[in-house]
């Protein structure tokens, strides 16, 4: 495969005129997609809650009350629309959403999630890269382009959801721990703890390795402040609200075992047995803490290989839903050289369109109201974890042969 692909890829770096071309191309069709989501695809039934929130928020109240279904759903006409279960500083994000109608709020909101698939990608690439060769800067606009067609990106802008923030939280960790840097890891846990279930693991990983714990302590203490506006008022029943909230998040039917991928989803499918989100999250924190342990007794710089490891085990135990698996598109990190690459590309092209293929290959869900596909997507990140294990073995085998 190496000799089939790297000619092509040194020819079009060597011609000035065709790198720019397919360069631009990379660059512009990703947004082009985007933009076709947006007026074709556009479906934003979970950014009502975001801008619910914030408008909340904008007359003075609470959105973690438990009427917020009720005055959430009074804003839009119809019945319910759960709870709000984000952290009190994504504050920041939706309280400006209410200077706006609902109709600018979201094409406001798609600009900025395509921002941060711009961003997040970049940071992915320069985590292994340095853009200083011509190729790199073709691996960023080829990865740009699969991250922006996947099914994850596509429902994230339709939907209007969180998954893009996200993105950015990991591609931006990915990147501080490849290159050392605690100010943008810091800006990452602040991203991460607006989801606490993701967060979690990402929060072990860095306690547990002693040169991230100032990073740690700063992004608690911003993340804080930043939560102060959202707390005026009603502390205690924001906090409380919040608390409860994380409590009852698996009883909605968009976050049940069928509905979300990765071992609860596959656990289920073969046992009927459900297991606690809580439960999977801690345990994805435990093994990230247990490898940046394991990472401090090891020479040498950090290995990406390791580090994707890692990633794909939180991707693959954390229960997430199928906008979330723009997050595959940092396994970049460890797959950044052929023919390795050609796994991920092959993973991303299966989460194109995983409920369609879903459908050919049989392997369908037993709730018509959950996700589809979500059940192969899962077995797609459980491969993952599988092929990212490997890589990192045979590294070690490698450098005990070398030593």
């Amino acid at each position: 495969m190496n000799g089939v692909l790297i000619p092509y890829i040194r020819r079009i770096c060597e011609n000035d005129w065709v790198f720019r071309i397919v360069l631009i191309a990379g660059f512009v069709l990703p947004l082009l997609y985007i933009l076709r989501t947006e007026l074709i695809h556009d479906n934003p039934r979970d950014f009502r809650y975001f801008w619910a929130a914030g408008r909340i928020w904008a007359e003075g109240g609470n959105p973690y009350r438990s009427e917020f279904s009720e005055i959430a759903g009074g804003f839009f006409g119809i019945g319910s629309l759960h709870r709000w279960l984000y952290s009190p500083h994504t504050w920041l994000f939706v309280r400006p959403l209410a200077a706006f109608d609902f109709k600018t709020a979201k094409i406001l909101w798609t600009f900025v999630n395509a921002v941060l698939l711009y961003v997040g990608t970049a940071l992915t690439v320069a985590a292994v890269l340095d853009f200083r060769q011509r190729w790199h800067w073709l691996a960023y606009a080829g990865l740009l382009l699969c991250t922006v067609v996947s099914v994850g990106a596509t429902m994230t802008i339709s939907l209007g959801q969180f998954a893009a923030f996200s993105y950015v939280a990991i591609a931006a960790f990915a990147y501080a721990v490849m290159r050392g840097s605690w100010v943008v890891m810091t800006v990452a846990l602040i991203l991460l703890s607006m989801k606490a279930s993701l967060a979690l693991p990402f929060v072990a990983y860095a306690i547990a390795a002693p040169r991230w714990r100032l990073s740690v302590l700063a992004a608690g203490a911003m993340s804080l402040a930043l939560s102060l506006p959202a707390l005026v008022g009603d502390p205690i029943g924001v906090v409380e609200g919040y608390l409860d909230g994380l409590g009852v998040y698996t009883i909605y039917g968009a976050n049940t075992a069928e509905s979300v991928t990765g071992l609860r989803n596959l656990i289920y499918h073969l046992t009927g047995a459900d297991l606690s989100g809580i439960l999977l999250s801690s345990g994805a924190a435990v093994i990230a803490a247990a490898l940046a342990r394991w990472e401090l007794r090891q020479d040498g710089p950090h290995s990406p290989i390791a580090l994707t490891f890692c990633l794909s085990v939180i991707i693959f135990l954390v229960p997430m839903h199928l906008y979330d698996l723009i997050l595959v598109s940092v396994l970049f990190v460890g797959f950044a050289r052929w023919p390795v690459v050609l796994i991920l590309g092959l993973a991303l092209a299966l989460l194109f369109r995983v409920n369609r293929l879903s459908d050919v290959l049989g392997v369908t869900d037993y709730d018509p109201m959950s996700f589809a596909g979500s059940q192969l997507a899962s077995i797609v990140l459980g491969l993952l974890v599988v092929v990212s294990a490997v890589r990192l073995i045979g590294q070690q085998r490698t450098n005990q042969v070398t030593i």
